[in-house]
């Protein structure tokens, strides 16, 4: 399967968004903005999306401005 990416902004990545962590895919469960950061709570890309139900596998924090690589959906 061949996935399409697009950099994105981090403040601009929404839930449902699917983006790259070494080379593994996760969907974006929430986001959350803190002054100059963004946190990415990421549950397993097969896992449908869940607000409320806490499946997070990875957290991350990153400086707003940061270029992130999001698959582009047709």
């Amino acid at each position: 399967m061949i996935r399409r990416l697009k950099k994105v902004r981090a403040e601009d990545i929404g839930p449902n968004s699917v983006l790259a962590v070494f080379d593994e895919y996760y969907r974006v469960r929430k986001v959350s903005y803190r002054g100059g950061r963004t946190t990415l709570y990421l549950q397993e890309e097969s896992e449908p999306l869940r607000y409320f139900v806490k499946n997070d596998i990875i957290e991350v924090t990153v400086p707003n401005g940061l270029g992130i690589d999001v698959e582009v959906t047709a």
